[in-house]
């Protein structure tokens, strides 16, 4: 939580270049180029990234404002170092000022690589959407010149329609050639995430950890977080994390048009300021398909993207579970949400799994999902949603932490929030109530066991996804910012629920276990459309949770591509 408090103090800016031809020759706001001009004027040397004769991108050294061109604009590729920390070392022992620009991860090399701070080096990293190889986007050349003839000039982001109307241009013999970005079959995947190197998707850097001086991106929705300070030409985003940063920024002040911001409103349209995107399955498809020989972009988008055969997946257990999957059928229509038997019913709650069903009248309810969670409760319908055709169960324990009530007639049932509407008009009495820490484990694990016989009648283990989710301790907007009040029942329970999941997983030999340890994820969104409760999360956490239950279904012979 540390880095995130840290990173929600820095200052922040939404800012252009007063010099409009120069804004027009950048990617956004051109901050990086009025920063750069500073440092050279100031005697110092500047790298960054720039297109070599063969299109590889390397990094290389700037001294005159004249050379800077080449390392302006965004290159969507990674740039190759080479000996360009062994050149800042060396300026740096001779006392220049030095401007080293880059990847949050290659940031993170440079300190690495230098092994102390120096007071003459700038570091400015960037918003990093992750990148792909430099073979990859000179396939795409090669694939350009023989589609249009000589490649001249590439430019990822081009202005000539206006900076949020994003453009690629190539630039030929007879002239220049402008597309909408997602017509370029390169751009297209890399906004899809379908090619980037394997760590972007799990990025050790984001946040502060590269301990760059400045972070720099486009200012996306700028028109809602700053609706009077708008730029058709470019807008950055700025967030100054160093002393030296704030110093520098102070200097530029006098040649750009500027104003306050803070991290959170960056982050509302740019959530990888926070979050890496976690592991895209298609990534390995697409690679697969490269490999053997498809070289066609947009060939191997078509293919990738096909309708698969569909997946029925049943849910037992909360909300989480539920919308993980949701959020798989929209990320892949293939996979559809078979049942779902969640919250306040007995399916969820493993402690009254063995009771028998109780043949009571239909209850007047607030809702027909409340209705349905009571039928299903007092009915026992555990047997009859499994033995409907499931590729795959999903099941988490959150639900445990309802109580369980011991009824006169020796049911066993949920206390729900369902039940509570009718448990004055039901025709038996409670005799006893007991909350989730106050159930004896070895009760529940007998009961567990039972749940178990039952699964196996219907399912092989291979079908069984665990899903181990737990409350979350807090809550925010775009990270863990506050804690919920009631902290220490909440550790109470998730250690409760830990047993519960290494006792079912001991027991249930061969089932798949989803267990996310990522703390950057592990809130509670603060407007989340449920109520910010600690039982649901953020949709960075939904997506981790899409994402494995993709994986083990793609891991499965029922489920592949048709290439």
């Amino acid at each position: 939580m540390e880095q995130e408090e840290i990173l929600y103090n820095c200052k922040s800016y939404a800012c252009y270049l007063k010099n409009e031809e120069k804004l027009l020759k950048s990617t956004s706001g051109g901050i990086f180029q009025g920063i750069a001009e500073l440092v050279i004027e100031s005697g110092g040397v500047v790298f960054g990234a720039a297109f070599a004769d063969d299109f590889e991108i390397r990094h290389q050294e700037v001294h005159t404002i004249e050379e800077l061109g080449k390392i302006l604009k965004s290159k969507y590729a990674q740039s190759r170092i080479g000996d360009c920390y062994i050149k800042v070392r060396e300026y740096l022992q001779k006392g220049k000022l030095v401007l080293f620009s880059g990847t949050p991860c290659q940031i993170a090399g440079l300190k690495s690589f230098l092994e102390k701070e120096y007071d003459a080096l700038l570091t400015v990293d960037l918003i990093c959407h992750g990148v792909p190889s430099n073979k990859l986007f000179q396939e795409h050349i090669n694939f350009l010149n023989k589609k249009y003839g000589k490649i001249y000039e590439f430019q990822f982001r081009d202005k000539q329609n206006g900076w949020d109307e994003v453009s690629v241009s190539y630039k030929l013999k007879n002239g220049k050639k402008i597309v909408k970005a997602w017509e370029d079959a390169y751009f297209y995947g890399f906004d899809h995430y379908y090619f980037l190197r394997p760590c972007c998707y799990e990025c050790d850097y984001r946040k502060m950890r590269s301990e760059s001086d400045l972070t720099l991106g486009d200012y996306w929705g700028i028109k809602d977080q700053h609706p009077d300070f708008w730029n058709e030409k470019g807008i950055s985003a700025v967030i100054v994390k160093s002393a030296k940063g704030e110093r520098v920024f102070e200097r530029l002040k006098e040649r750009i048009i500027w104003v306050d911001s803070t991290v959170k409103k960056i982050a509302n349209y740019n959530v990888l300021v926070f979050s890496s995107i976690g592991k895209k399955v298609a990534r390995k498809r697409f690679y697969d398909l490269w490999k053997n020989g498809e070289k066609n972009l947009s060939h191997i988008y078509k293919l990738i993207e096909q309708p698969k055969q569909s997946l029925k997946i049943g849910v037992i257990g909360g909300y989480a579970s539920r919308k993980a999957i949701i959020c798989c059928n929209k990320y892949d229509s293939g996979i559809q949400l078979g049942w779902h038997i969640a919250n306040s019913c007995v399916s969820s709650m493993i402690a009254p799994v063995p009771g028998k069903p109780m043949d009571i009248a239909d209850f007047a309810l607030s809702n027909e999902y409340r209705k349905q969670s009571i039928k299903n409760d007092i009915n026992k319908l555990l047997q009859h949603y499994l033995s409907q055709k499931n590729d795959y169960i999903v099941i988490d324990f959150l639900e445990e932490r309802f109580s369980v009530l011991y009824l006169e007639n020796g049911l066993t049932i949920t206390d729900s929030e369902a039940f509570s509407e009718i448990e004055d008009m039901f025709p038996v009495q409670v005799r006893e109530r007991l909350t989730m820490l106050q159930l004896p484990i070895h009760e529940w694990e007998k009961n567990c066991l039972s749940f178990i016989k039952i699964l196996k009648r219907y399912m092989r283990p291979e079908q069984i996804i665990l899903n181990c989710t737990y409350l979350t301790e807090c809550y925010g907007c775009e990270g863990p910012e506050e804690i919920f009040d009631n902290l220490k029942e909440i550790r109470e329970i998730n250690k409760r629920l830990r047993k519960y999941y290494q006792f079912f997983a001991e027991n249930y030999e061969g089932v798949h276990v989803v267990d996310i340890q990522d703390a950057d994820t592990n809130f509670c969104d603060k407007n989340f459309n449920l109520g910010c409760e600690p039982v649901n999360f953020n949709m960075a956490r939904y997506r981790q949770m899409r994402d494995k239950i993709i994986e083990i279904t793609e891991m499965s012979g029922e489920y592949s591509y048709d290439c």
